[in-house]
This record gives C-alpha cells, structure tokens and sequence, in this order.
C-alpha cells in the first residue's frame, strides 16, 4: 500500500531506517487548524483527493 500522509514531520530521523521516506511524493506537507487540514507545499486539491 502507498498511501500518501498529510504530516507537519519529515521524519528525517527515520529516513536511514526506512529509505521510501524520502519521497518527496509519499509525504504532503500540512497541519489541522480550527477544525481543517491546511495543506502546504504546492498540493493542489486533485493531488489530494487522488491520495
């Protein structure tokens, strides 16, 4: 499974351990704010809606 994880990490600390961290197209930067998720980093909607 490939699922995508919206995180304000990027979990540098495990990216020895667990290499496919360091695809930058399996983290998407972000945050819950006031009851939403606030997307960050240039994700656009259907980059989203396709995770």
């Amino acid at each position: 499974m490939r699922a995508r994880i919206v995180t304000n990490d990027r979990y540098r600390n495990w990216q020895e351990t667990y290499p496919i961290l360091a695809d930058r197209t399996l983290l998407i930067r972000g945050r819950w704010n006031t009851g939403r998720v606030i997307l960050e980093g240039g994700v656009d909607r259907a980059q989203a809606a396709a995770a």
